[in-house]
Formats: structure tokens, C-alpha cells, sequence
């Protein structure tokens, strides 16, 4: 049986975006936002989800059930 993990998206990779296909045959969950103390930054083009403990802040994305070769190929 397959390795499956619970994958957290926030940027290109969501639903509609360019990088969606990329999760093509996976199972998506649905709509999910971090707890507190999460930021988005843009890091070298790419956005990057940083944790700031201190902070109120959270960020809106996509929970997913991957498996093991999606899982490597991202």
C-alpha cells in the first residue's frame, strides 16, 4: 500500500493556479488556514510561509492527500 501525507498548499500549487496540475490524481481535502503566527513572503520568486510566532497573522490554502511519487516530484 501507498505512503500517503497530508500536504498543506498555499501558492502556485491551489486549485486554478499555474502549478495545479502538479497534484493531478491526488485527493484534495479542502479549503484550510494555518493557526496563528504563520506569514507569507515572497523568498528568490517563490512565496515561502514562515513562522512567526508572534505574530496574528495566517495564511489561507488547500489541505491534500499525496502520495509517495507526487510527494518526490514536488
Amino acid at each position: 500500500m501507498p505512503q500517503l501525507t497530508l500536504l498543506f498548499v498555499y501558492g502556485t500549487l491551489k486549485q486554478g493556479q499555474r502549478a495545479a496540475a502538479r497534484l493531478a490524481g491526488q485527493r484534495w481535502l479542502g479549503s484550510a488556514r494555518t493557526g496563528p503566527g504563520f506569514t507569507l513572503y515572497q523568498l528568490d520568486g517563490y512565496p515561502g510561509l514562515v513562522r512567526e510566532p508572534d505574530s496574528d497573522a495566517s495564511v489561507v490554502g488547500e489541505l491534500w492527500l499525496v502520495d509517495d511519487p507526487c510527494l518526490h516530484a514536488l
